[in-house]
Formats: structure tokens, sequence, C-alpha cells
């Protein structure tokens, strides 16, 4: 059996930089703690708390004076609420979650409608609709509702969307309003990401995708693969399935952006053992 790792598999920049910002504070030898888990992926949160990073999922539960925010982003509100606390507040955003939070409130100022593709209570959704209470957040061209053909409208995306999505309800929303912006804040890597698993899910007889259950950009590269090809969505080796590669020549894996090397080195040498299994 032939296995192939997608090239773009593992953390993106956003997520490699707020893993070593969290680093270098726990080296400082002070507690730390993270507002909410610091990313979407239950195998790193717990190696996390292992050096002693624990996360705090309200002002009430913080009991150190070091919390870093999580890369999804946190609301305007909870910032102001931290800044008034005796606290070292280290900022762990993603930049690219920050961009949409500052088009958000922007363009918001500026009199538009905003539009967001995204999940309605996925973290980053709620971080970036403290920047604009009137958003509107929808995950189809049917969720979209009536708007005045007079106004401006700004339609964004949540970052770890789908692009295909982005440009069907972005183009809905050109033909049927006069004044409508759209701005692509899908990340970079998230786009490349799925434009590598969509070829990939082509050439292999079975696809294994790599991450956190409520991982959004994870989600998104399955459903890229199984229109495809047999793909499954696994949070870590222990939830692979022996029989799932019965007759399997070639496979593939990816992982999510918030997915650490080491869940997927373990997956590979677990899909490894069966082929030297079947192999004797």
């Amino acid at each position: 059996m032939n296995i192939i790792v997608a090239k773009g598999a593992g953390f993106c920049f956003g997520v490699n930089r707020a893993a070593n910002i969290v680093m270098d504070e726990a080296k400082k030898g002070t507690k730390v703690q993270t507002y909410g888990p610091l990313i979407h992926n239950p195998e790193y949160i717990q190696r996390l708390s292992e050096i002693g990073v624990t996360s705090a999922n309200s002002p009430e539960e913080i009991e150190s004076k070091t919390i870093v925010t999580r890369t999804h982003g946190i609301t305007r509100e909870l910032e102001i609420e931290l800044a008034k606390k005796n606290l070292t507040v280290v900022d762990a955003t993603c930049p690219f979650v920050k961009k949409v939070q500052k088009l958000a409130e922007d363009y918001t100022k500026r009199g538009y409608e905003v539009i967001i593709l995204g999940e309605e209570n996925h973290p980053e959704i709620i971080s970036v609709k403290s920047y604009a209470p009137l958003a509107h957040v929808v995950n189809s061209t049917d969720d979209v509702p009536p708007l005045d053909k007079n106004n401006n409208i700004l339609f964004i995306s949540q970052t770890t969307q789908s692009t295909d999505k982005y440009h069907k309800i972005g183009s809905f929303l050109l033909k049927t309003y006069p004044n409508v912006e759209t701005i692509n804040t899908i990340c970079g890597a998230t786009e490349n990401n799925q434009n590598e698993v969509s070829e990939m899910a082509k050439e292999v007889d079975l696809m294994i995708i790599i991450g956190g259950k409520e991982s959004s950009n994870t989600s998104r590269l399955r459903e890229v693969a199984e229109k495809f090809v047999k793909t499954h969505h696994i949070l870590n080796a222990r939830e692979l399935q022996k029989e799932w590669f019965a007759n399997v020549g070639t496979v593939g894996i990816a992982a999510g952006a918030s997915t650490p090397d080491f869940s997927i080195e373990e997956v590979k040498k677990y899909i490894e053992k069966f082929n030297d299994d079947d192999d004797k």
C-alpha cells in the first residue's frame, strides 16, 4: 500500500505563531492560561496541560497573571474586560482573523450591510460579530436575507471556510444586488490545503483527514475529499480501523491547520503497521 501525505498538512502560520507564543510564555516560569482552547485540537491541548498551561472559559476561571487569547480571537467586550484586570494579556489571535474583525468593523461604520460566510456559533464568528453586531452570518444562498437594493453590501468570510461556497454565494450577491463588494478573507493556507486535497483525492483509493472534530478547516478538507473518494475524518491514530484499508492501493493523508505533526506521524506509522502485518 502506498501512503501519500499532503505537503500542506499540519500547523498553519497562525497556529504555529500561537503555539510559539504560548511556549515562550510557559518558559518564563509563571502560570499561563489560554482564554478558551488555544486551537481546536484536543491532542495538542492535552500536551499544553502536561506543561501546566490550562484554559479559562470565563473571566471567573482565570487563575494566572498571564492569559493568552485563542487563535480564533475573542470579543471586543472581553478584550475590554480583561484590560481592566491586573493581567498580562498576550494576543495570539491569528492575524488573518484580525483582518476580518477590522473589515467588519470598518465597513459597519461606513454604513455597509455586512454578510459573513461562516458558522454562527464558531468562536471566530462570535469574535468578528462583536465588531459588527448587525452582520448577517450565512452558510448558503438560502441564508441570505432580503436586503435593501439601495444599500452597500460587504461580503467576507470566516478564514477557514470553503472557497467554492464563498464564490457561489459571492456570485449570487453580485447578480442580486447592485452595490456589493466582495473581499475573500479565507486564508491562503486554507485555500491551498483545500486545492491540494481536491487533487489528491482524485488520485487515491482512500483519504484520511486528521484533526479535531470541532475544527472548521479540517471539516472543510473532509468535505472536499469525500466528493471524490471514500474519506474518514479522525482525531488520532487510535480511531483508525484496519478494515478501512482492505484492497486499498494508495491512501492519502491530509490534516487540518491545527493538527500537530506528532498526530500526523502517528497516523502514518499505524497505517504502515497495518500494511506490514498484511505482508507477513
